[in-house]
């Protein structure tokens, strides 16, 4: 079993043991159906689970759902016009942690081109407002 990162409902980060989401096979690197997963788990949320839903109304692996939308945008002329998240242009996957623009602190957030960790550093209102205890974006708040 190996781990993988998620993010859970309430915007907060958590680990899932791979062989325990559903139509995902033990670790194995040559394996494309594992690989697939992996990848799977740097969309969005929503776009995983409507995923994960067409692979079994389909009755198919992942790994042929995927490799099937590549051929569908090399038929529309699409491969050299990729959608690419910003967090993928960064290296990493949605609901990482990320630096606020605002106090600098690290958040995660189920948005890919999240910014900012709360309002009060979304309106540079730090200041006034601050941060509470309970701030619910923040990962390691020293305040």
């Amino acid at each position: 079993m190996s781990p993988v990162p998620k993010i859970n409902r309430r915007g907060e980060l958590e680990s899932v043991e791979v062989d325990r989401i559903v139509g995902v096979p033990a670790q194995d690197p040559d394996d494309p159906e594992y690989a697939a997963w992996v990848l799977i788990r740097y969309l969005p949320e929503d776009v995983q689970r409507l995923v994960e839903e067409a692979a079994n109304t389909k009755a198919l692996p992942v790994w042929q759902l995927l490799l099937g939308y590549t051929m569908r945008c090399s038929e529309w002329g699409e491969i050299f016009a990729p959608h690419l998240l910003p967090d993928w242009v960064r290296g990493g996957k949605p609901g990482a942690a990320r630096p606020c623009q605002g106090c600098g602190e690290m958040f995660i957030s189920k948005f890919p081109s999240a910014a900012w960790c709360c309002n009060p550093c979304a309106c540079q209102k730090l200041d006034a407002m601050g941060h509470s205890k309970t701030c619910p974006t923040l990962v390691h708040s020293g305040r």
